[in-house]
């Protein structure tokens, strides 16, 4: 049968499992983690440890042609099911595939086989996608939707997630490549650990990969400092690094939210640095120090309602010339007074 992405995670809970599965897919990360999840869903994501997992490459068959047999065969000396994966296969392998899949019985071990990109026509995606005791993923480079991230947030027993903070999640991964979401989930596990509180906005802000974090740098500094004259200088250096302007804004927002939670603290800035995370030291605390002062409260709260509303423009724009609207508003910004 095909199985879509999406579906899965509806699929694995019932826990009616197919003897076997193919994946398959350009992006090998990919392939991986949705590998990795069907694994735990039916082994536990201790499998490897507990030996209930097998994991090969589809070369290793040429040397030795029934290693796939006695794997699937093999039986667990903790219980439990097994399964068994056959990494980098292809139709030249559909013999010792096919073998195993028709001989199958309860007991065995569970088949997962990996392949790149394989065509419709292909005997063995056609094997899967037609057989209704097993299953066929093909995995393309989409982003992911907000159920997908939900699922994996679930995954990782991140289950407390403000709202507001899941509509910037997606915004977040569908300006990256869909095979780094497993990553940053990842790190937003360790930012959260022994955090019971929502997972917020800000906290999704402070776990982003900031790729060219220099140049952004620059530029923020420049208008947060009101320096307007670099504020064009620097946004077009920026922009020649193919630097989005929606995350330019994302990181925007994330300077002015916290210049105005240091500013609006009521036990004053200095107690208003202890609340960001994370945390800043050295120059960076200095700054912000500085930059809470020059701009209050007030200020601040006007530069990131400026920057909320442009961020709708942007991310709704169609034709419209996101650079220059996002240069424009951190120029209005950065000659405030």
């Amino acid at each position: 049968m095909k199985l879509y992405p999406n579906q899965l995670p509806a699929h694995l809970e019932t826990g009616n499992w197919k003897s076997g599965y193919l994946i398959f897919g350009e992006d090998q990360a990919l392939v991986d983690q949705h590998r990795d999840r069907i694994v735990n869903s039916i082994a536990g994501p201790n499998a490897m440890q507990e030996m209930q997992l097998d994991k090969i490459e589809a070369t290793d068959l040429n040397q030795q042609p029934g290693l796939l047999e006695s794997l699937v065969r093999a039986q667990s000396f903790f219980g439990g099911k097994r399964v068994v994966c056959l990494d980098k296969a292809s139709d030249q392998h559909n013999k010792l595939i096919f073998s195993e899949l028709d001989e199958w019985k309860e007991g065995f071990a569970y088949i997962i086989v990996t392949s790149s990109r394989l065509r419709p026509s292909s005997t063995l995606r056609k094997r899967f996608e037609s057989d209704n005791g097993l299953a066929a993923l093909g995995i393309y480079t989409e982003n992911l939707n907000q159920q997908d991230i939900a699922f994996l947030l679930k995954e990782a027993n991140l289950t407390n997630v403000d709202a507001d903070a899941m509509k910037l999640l997606v915004a977040v991964v569908e300006e990256q490549e869909p095979s780094t979401i497993k990553s940053l989930i990842e790190k937003l596990v360790l930012y959260k650990h022994e955090d019971s509180t929502p997972l917020s906005e800000e906290d999704i802000s402070a776990c982003v990969p900031e790729f060219g974090e220099a140049g952004l740098d620059k530029l923020l500094e420049a208008v947060a400092d009101r320096k307007l004259k670099e504020v064009g200088l620097l946004f077009r250096k920026l922009s020649k690094q193919d630097s989005e302007p929606v995350r330019v804004c994302l990181f925007s927002k994330r300077k002015f939210r916290n210049i105005l939670t240091v500013a609006s603290h009521a036990g004053g800035p200095e107690a208003g640095l202890s609340k960001i995370k994370p945390p800043l030291f050295g120059p960076r605390r200095n700054n912000m120090l500085r930059q809470s002062r020059l701009w209050g409260a007030s200020g601040a709260e006007w530069a990131l309602l400026e920057l909320t509303k442009v961020d709708q423009i942007i991310r709704g724009s169609g034709t419209k010339p996101v650079e220059a609207i996002m240069e424009r508003t951190l120029h209005r910004i950065a000659g405030y007074h």
